[in-house]
């Protein structure tokens, strides 16, 4: 990003809030999101632990926890039933 847009975004974002990746998820977004949930059959999908874990170790890069938390149980878990 540029500093002025960076500025300009910042002048509109609300004290406290951060810059987020607000673009859609890419398919590899959702085959690194269907991995993740693999590789952890312990901890549930449903939960934030999961999810916070992902955010602590940047599986996403500028993706929130709850962005990941969502999309997954909204849109990759649905797909992948479909595709089976």
């Amino acid at each position: 990003m540029n500093p002025e847009a960076v500025a300009e975004a910042s002048a509109l974002t609300p004290l406290g809030a951060s810059l987020v990746h607000v673009s859609r998820f890419t398919a590899e977004e959702d085959e690194k999101l269907r991995g993740w949930v693999a590789d952890h059959p312990d901890i549930k999908v449903k939960g934030n632990k999961l999810w916070e874990k992902a955010e602590r170790e940047k599986l996403l890069p500028g993706r929130t926890y709850q962005a990941m938390r969502e999309r997954f149980t909204k849109h990759v878990r649905r797909t992948a039933w479909r595709d089976i």
